[in-house]
């Protein structure tokens, strides 16, 4: 789709501004041939994805911490976030994915989760973004958490008869 192309070529130019010539090993495209799936209940596909999202998942977090904090706060120009405050967003991305849509507890967000613009001031996320900490490891740390969440309910999850 060409608006998720824009976003995509968006995406890398900012990264390669705040990082400097450093990146994932693999490209986009690449990445998406290797994780196309066409059912959704596949569960098999479903693991696979969750392996995909993980190997990513720690290149990004191998990326990260090798990256000076000056530069992972730098903001690409105002009113864009910085790598940690897209960061602390997946916090709570993950957060609401699992929290809210397939769990559907009510336990609370997590507090150092970055909030869009279009969810500030709504109900229920009051709490997101009381803790803009810049402490990369606190929020890995607390994207880990979550993230063991989402994989202990994946491999429990069974086939659809």
């Amino acid at each position: 789709m060409p608006n998720q192309r824009l976003h995509r070529d968006a995406d890398a130019r900012v990264s390669r501004e705040l990082l400097g010539e450093r990146s994932m090993t693999k490209t986009n495209d690449a990445r998406e041939k290797t994780v196309t799936a066409t059912d959704p209940h596949d569960v098999a596909a479903i693991r696979r994805m969750i392996g995909y999202l993980d190997n990513t998942r720690r290149e990004l977090f191998e990326l990260i911490r090798t990256t000076p904090t000056a530069k992972l706060t730098a903001r690409p120009r105002p009113g864009r976030w910085s790598v940690l405050e897209h960061l602390r967003h997946l916090v709570l991305a993950e957060d609401l994915y699992i929290n809210r849509w397939i769990l559907r507890n009510d336990k609370p967000f997590c507090a150092l989760g970055n909030l869009p613009a279009f969810l500030r001031g709504r109900l229920g996320f009051e709490i997101v973004g009381t803790d803009p900490t810049t402490d990369v490891e606190k929020i890995l740390g607390e994207w880990s958490r979550i993230h063991a969440e989402t994989l202990s309910f994946v491999a429990g999850a069974n086939p659809l008869p």
